[in-house]
């Protein structure tokens, strides 16, 4: 189990959670798919139809390629999540 954060600030009310919450499902979602085409077994799979932030998404992965190095190899030749930015999934 690996954690990063905080990603984002603390929401001020229940809409403010929310889009903070559905904008973590969907880095969620984003990492558990880039992990499994980078060749990491993953155990869980995530279903979420949010939105990607792009902005987001990107520090987070950065972040995690540190720690995971085929993710990096993937990241830098362009074969992860760079579709999955303008899509909903």
């Amino acid at each position: 189990m690996i954690a990063y954060g905080p990603i984002q600030s603390e929401a001020a009310n229940m809409e403010g959670h929310r889009t903070h919450r559905n904008n973590c499902a969907a880095m969620e979602k984003a990492l558990r798919d880039a992990l499994n085409e980078a060749g990491y077994i993953v155990l869980n799979e995530v279903h979420c139809r949010q939105r990607l932030d792009g902005s987001e998404w990107n520090k987070v992965l950065k972040a995690f390629a540190v720690h995971f190095p085929k993710l990096k190899a993937a990241t830098a030749a362009g074969e992860t999540a760079n579709d999955e930015l303008s899509t909903v999934g």
